[in-house]
């Protein structure tokens, strides 16, 4: 299937690697992410990260294609599902936040979503700097603005 065929197609699967597939090539699948994309007011992103790379003023950024969500309790629920995982503290969870976020949201080309609950979008390659950083509970919440090119 052709960029052209997934324009006038919704997607059956929400996930770049389908995207990928689809339309033959990483390159491809990267920019058609970037063509049609989406503003929001904020993005979230659950994750680990090495915890001598979380201070304010530091950069931080995403290679290729990201995923986010437009939902905080969802990039949570990420976070949270890495705890288990520590087996040091060098890696820490944390949830990004990045204000006026923009990305694919997966559902809109998706007719039938699988992982609608994770309100997914899909972000090319973005650099950011660390604005803040507050440790609630176990999980250290980072507010990011997107750097300027």
């Amino acid at each position: 299937m052709s960029i052209e065929a997934i324009k006038t197609n919704r997607l059956n699967e929400n996930n770049i690697n389908k995207v990928c597939q689809i339309t033959g090539n990483v390159s491809e699948a990267y920019e058609f992410i970037k063509t049609n994309t989406t503003s929001f007011g904020l993005l979230f992103r659950g994750s680990m990260f090495p915890k001598l790379e979380t201070e304010v003023g530091m950069n931080v950024r995403f290679d290729k294609i990201s995923s986010w969500t437009k939902d905080v309790r969802v990039a949570g629920k990420f976070a949270n599902d890495f705890i288990s995982d520590l087996k040091d503290d060098k890696l820490i969870p944390v949830i990004f936040s990045w204000k006026n976020g923009y990305g694919l949201d997966v559902n809109f080309f998706n007719s039938e979503p699988i992982f609608s609950h994770e309100k997914e979008v899909l972000v090319t390659h973005r650099e950011f700097v660390i604005d803040n950083v507050i440790k609630v509970h176990d999980i250290y919440h980072i507010q990011l603005r997107e750097m300027t090119l």
